[in-house]
């Protein structure tokens, strides 16, 4: 099928095919497409760098992941709250949590990770070193990422998360006779404090000409609070629902003032950026969810390629950093010379693209969305993933 035909067929495909789509939230939708699109553009922005400045746009480019890691804890923590509300506090519902978690990420990653090993073992002779902690997500726990499956690194931060949040807060919770409300938002402010403090602690120890990227922002223990900013954002609008959706426009504009601003004053900074940037990009991500979680659907177009982005999005994180590759090995076999001819970079962008969407919904479809389907074998009865303070909410559970 020609690609200018698989666009719109895919969009009508997936959003009548899949009655998920009609539960979710498209505020939450559009927050992740635009992650999604943001990871993308960081990864294909070489195609175009020497056409299209990268100085007459970089205040609007933010880090996509920083959006996912918030969403991801708002989601979550909108999970684990009803799981609160109903009594279910038991290491069984627990463990029922972590399987749901698992079908839903290991799959694709396993996959993926799998993949890239054959390959490198084919075209390289070898493996490349300390493989096997990529299976265990300990390749970043607390020291920086190796080049190999670069982004890995934030799946390792939400696995580690999704393990060690809900562990800690289930024993606290075991041990509380009343106010679990209280504990809960204790558990989260502890946990955000804590990561800041040892991040803190561990720029102060930073020597010179060490890498702050590895170091700093892409190392599992350094990186937690970002989501569990969100998980404070699903604490907020269970329990105090009226302050939750009182100031929604006010807050959403805040929210972006304070995501932008930080990433104008951050260019010019350095002490600002090294200590606050992950802070101040995490709240202002939580102050736009009010908004966004009120947006319930769209229509026409936008909305259907919107929700599409948004589904794929995790195969989409996965795959397209490899197919960059390989488009521009491809480009330059061709003779293209990308930094020159600016019709070819700017196809190979385009290429990218394409070819992303549609490799990511070949594996949403034929893998990972049936692999997802197997945890419902695993579902307690009763149970479900929607909380009712936040009606639908982990139907956009999609990082």
């Amino acid at each position: 099928m020609p690609l200018f035909t698989f666009w719109p067929t895919a969009i009508t495909f997936t959003y009548v095919s899949n009655p998920a789509t009609n539960k979710r939230i498209y505020g939450l939708d559009i927050l992740r497409a635009i992650a999604i699109a943001y990871v993308m553009h960081w990864h294909g922005q070489h195609f175009i760098d020497a056409h299209i400045p990268y100085s007459a746009y970089r205040w609007l480019i933010l880090d996509g992941v920083d959006l996912f890691f918030v969403l991801s804890g708002f989601l979550i923590g909108g999970i684990l709250l009803r799981m609160v509300a109903e009594g279910t506090v038991t290491f069984k519902s627990l463990g029922h949590f972590w399987i749901r978690r698992w079908f839903r990420t290991l799959p694709n990653y396993f996959l993926v990770l799998t993949f890239l090993l054959v390959t490198y073992q084919l075209f390289r002779g070898g493996l490349p070193g300390k493989w096997y902690e990529y299976f265990f997500f300990v390749q970043n726990f607390n020291s920086p990422h190796p080049v190999f499956f670069s982004e890995a690194w934030s799946l390792s931060v939400e696995e580690w998360f999704y393990f060690l949040v809900p562990l800690g807060l289930f024993l606290l919770l075991l041990f509380a006779k009343s106010n679990k409300k209280a504990v809960i938002l204790s558990w989260i402010l502890f946990v955000i404090a804590a990561v800041t403090i040892y991040r803190t602690y561990r720029i102060l120890t930073l020597e010179p000409g060490d890498n702050y990227n590895l170091l700093i922002r892409r190392e599992v223990l350094t990186r937690l609070d970002s989501i569990m900013y969100g998980v404070l954002g699903a604490y907020i609008s269970q329990y105090h629902a009226s302050i939750w959706k009182r100031h929604a426009n006010f807050y959403f504009i805040l929210g972006l003032m304070v995501i932008f601003g930080t990433r104008i004053y951050l260019e010019y900074n350095t002490v600002f950026s090294l200590y606050w940037q992950f802070t101040l990009m995490s709240i202002g991500i939580l102050f736009l969810l009010p908004k966004l979680s009120s947006i319930k659907t769209g229509k026409g177009l936008p909305y259907r390629s919107i929700t599409l982005i948004s589904i794929i999005s995790y195969s989409m994180y996965l795959l397209n950093h490899r197919i960059d590759v390989v488009i521009e090995a491809l480009f330059k076999k061709a003779g293209a010379d990308l930094s020159v001819n600016a019709a070819a970079g700017i196809a190979a962008y385009i290429v990218f693209w394409l070819v992303s969407i549609g490799s990511s919904y070949l594996l949403y479809s034929y893998f990972e969305k049936p692999m997802t389907r197997l945890r419902e074998r695993f579902k307690p009865n009763g149970a479900g993933d929607t909380n009712p303070a936040i009606p639908n909410i982990s139907s956009n559970f999609q990082s």
